[in-house]
């Protein structure tokens, strides 16, 4: 049988559990009101934006955002309609369709980065104090690793 929660765990496991659904939405409510991004369309061309040729293999960029294949095929038809990137056969790997950013996707990135510079500072990093900051990091990428590889 599993041990249960003390109370001390189960009050940051039930902040931890809320934390994860509000923050992305206020995240992408701040990106919404002022540039007219969901935080996912954001995140999209934030890795496109760092990737050789500005150009990621749909498959890489779905990893990346974290969300299926079939869920970014769509967001990538909304983008593309907007102007924001374009999709491509690669000519390497025939059956690989490579997304790619665009000026325009470049020009909304760089209005959007300072709203959600803004945004992550005040819900998560103005919250920190300087001395936490490196263990919260290093707790937080150990819980990502462990949501990742659940099996391990």
């Amino acid at each position: 049988m599993t041990e249960p929660l003390s109370t001390q765990q189960e009050r940051a496991w039930r902040a931890l559990a809320r934390l994860v659904v509000t923050l992305p939405r206020a995240l992408s409510s701040d990106l919404q009101g002022k540039v007219g991004l969901s935080l996912t369309q954001y995140t999209v061309l934030m890795f496109l934006s760092e990737a050789p040729d500005q150009r990621l293999r749909v498959s890489d960029l779905a990893d990346k955002v974290a969300v299926s294949q079939a869920q970014t095929s769509r967001l990538i038809d909304t983008m593309a309609r907007d102007g924001l990137l374009t999709r491509t056969q690669s000519k390497v790997d025939r059956r690989s369709r490579l997304v790619e950013l665009t000026d325009r996707g470049s020009e909304l990135l760089a209005r959007a980065w300072p709203v959600h510079l803004a945004s992550s500072r005040r819900l998560v990093v103005d919250h920190l104090e300087p001395a936490t900051i490196a263990d919260f990091g290093r707790i937080v990428e150990a819980m990502v690793q462990a949501s990742e590889n659940p099996g391990r």
